[in-house]
């Protein structure tokens, strides 16, 4: 993530001195703040950069200003000062005190209080914005298709932004449902009404995406990318080997990045004679089952400790506010893109899906052969967390290397 940042070390040793006094005395007055009328001076925001500081504790130098700073500045000494009387120092600074105090305990009590009100269902709760396609010269909502055991339709994949096929999406699907991965129960799924979005909002209201190029806001130049990463409840215990050669078992949380959510329903019909589990049957409403396909994340391997919430943590100076992931892969390459160490012809059938040159869509065969795909049941969800790739030494390419920021400032 820093290869692209130069900073000498004469440099290094300014960017950490703790300098005795601050240029806070320079901010603009509120009524007097120039520019665009929203920045401390006049078009960009008041910056005082500490680089390295910034990016060990929030992984980079795009989440920092003083701007929030400088608002609490004011609110604790400009909104102290103009309600209490002025006396004597003393006697100021000690009312100012008071003041703060009491400001402090009312607006906590409001904030506990908000937090107190119970979440209720949302109407638009539910899988939104559909995986599209082009066919015969429209725009359609992807489907799952018919004759689900034919190798044709088994062996297509879902869309360009989701590279998985239809029979992994069965087999992900049988072992949920507990069904044996067999034509007869590929059989048995093709009578569920599947629909696939990039768009998800749970009941409480808490929206998560997985798309390359459908979200809301623009993210960069060129696309609208937003792929919500999640932690999920729970943990599984690892070998980690430590430095010294030694192994150890670690706790490790679960971590998986969205690929696309869907929605099964006609789950009555279709399985009527299908005993599902239990864990499954509380996640079906309306007769509807809605699911994350989520691409695994592990621990990075240079990450072998863990913190309180079993989260690995970097090593080096970012251990202080950052843990190591990456891709999780599957032991064995998926055999409808990899067999016998070449790509296959379902691969090269779909090339298209994979990039836009050849080179581009070998590289993207080369880093998700492996990819390790799981339906995440919604419960299962604990929270976002916020994730970046590395880029890879000395370019602008991202690798497959991830490092989590647990607390922005």
């Amino acid at each position: 993530m820093l290869s692209t940042v130069r900073i000498t070390n004469h440099q290094l040793c300014d960017i950490c001195r703790y300098p005795d006094n601050t240029d806070t005395d320079l901010t603009s007055e509120d009524e007097n703040i120039g520019g665009l009328g929203k920045f401390s001076h006049t078009q960009i925001n008041l910056v005082h950069q500490h680089w390295v500081l910034q990016a060990m504790m929030a992984g980079s130098f795009n989440v920092h200003d003083t701007e929030a700073a400088e608002a609490h500045h004011k609110e604790c000494m400009r909104l102290a000062a103009h309600r209490v009387r002025h006396l004597s120092t003393i006697k100021t600074h000690n009312s100012m005190l008071v003041f703060l105090q009491k400001h402090l305990l009312f607006k906590s009590m409001i904030d506990q209080n908000c937090h107190a009100i119970p979440k209720t269902q949302t109407a638009g709760a539910g899988v939104r914005v559909p995986l599209l396609e082009f066919i015969a010269g429209s725009v359609q909502p992807v489907r799952m298709g018919n004759h689900l055991s034919s190798p044709e339709q088994q062996t297509r994949i879902l869309h360009h932004e989701v590279r998985i096929t239809r029979l992994e999406i069965l087999d992900l699907m049988c072992n949920k449902l507990g069904l044996a991965t067999t034509t007869n129960s590929y059989t048995l799924l093709e009578k569920l009404d599947w629909s696939f979005g990039q768009k998800l909002t749970m009941p409480d209201g808490e929206v998560y995406w997985a798309t390359n190029s459908q979200y809301t806001f623009t993210t960069d130049s060129s696309c609208s990318r937003r792929r919500d990463n999640v932690l999920l409840h729970g943990f599984e215990t690892i070998d980690v080997a430590l430095p010294d050669g030694s192994v150890v078992q670690r706790n490790t949380a679960l971590c998986c990045q969205a690929t696309c959510f869907l929605t099964v329903s006609n789950l009555k019909n279709a399985l009527k004679d299908v005993q599902i589990p239990a864990v499954i049957k509380k996640q079906i409403h309306n007769d509807c089952l809605t699911l994350m396909l989520a691409r695994w994340f592990e621990a990075h391997p240079t990450a072998t400790e863990r913190d309180s919430r079993s989260l690995p943590i970097c090593p080096g100076y970012f251990h202080v506010n950052h843990c190591l992931w990456r891709h999780a892969l599957t032991k064995r390459p998926r055999r409808v893109l990899w067999d016998s160490g070449i790509p296959t012809q379902v691969f090269h059938d779909q090339s298209f899906m994979f990039g836009k040159t050849p080179s581009q869509q070998i590289e993207r065969l080369h880093k998700e052969y492996r990819a390790y795909y799981v339906l995440v049941n919604l419960s299962r969800i604990k929270e976002r967390v916020y994730m970046a790739p590395e880029f890879e030494e000395y370019t602008s390419s991202e690798s497959d290397t991830w490092l989590q920021t647990l607390t922005l400032i």
